[in-house]
């Protein structure tokens, strides 16, 4: 899971959607960088990714081709993320779970 600080000034709200638009497009680089593919809602065999409004969830099913593990792919992703963040002058907070993920309930009840 990962989260933008929202520690811009409260006059800055342009800035901070600018950020999350700016955030989300190198989530979506990243991926396919590192995975071959773009983020779709249909193709999961390798992560699924949340957006949360400030930040995302990347579900990593897979590992990256290399990797030894799943869990070593999303540490990966986190610190790169974290390191563009730090780049932009933004910080961002990562958390990393692990375990099996069986099922994702879409709070609007459209099909995942």
């Amino acid at each position: 899971y990962l989260e933008l600080d929202d520690n811009f000034p409260k006059n800055s709200e342009e800035r901070l959607l600018q950020i999350i638009s700016e955030f989300m497009v190198m989530v979506r680089r990243l991926l396919n960088c590192v995975y071959g593919n773009v983020p779709e809602r249909d193709k999961l065999d390798n992560y699924l990714v949340l957006p949360t409004g400030n930040g995302t969830a990347i579900c990593v099913m897979s590992p990256i081709p290399g990797h030894p593990s799943s869990e070593y792919s999303a540490l990966s992703l986190c610190a790169k993320l974290v390191a563009w963040a730090k780049s932009e002058g933004c910080s961002l907070r990562g958390s990393l779970n692990s375990g099996i993920l069986n099922t994702v309930n879409d709070v609007y009840d459209l099909p995942v």
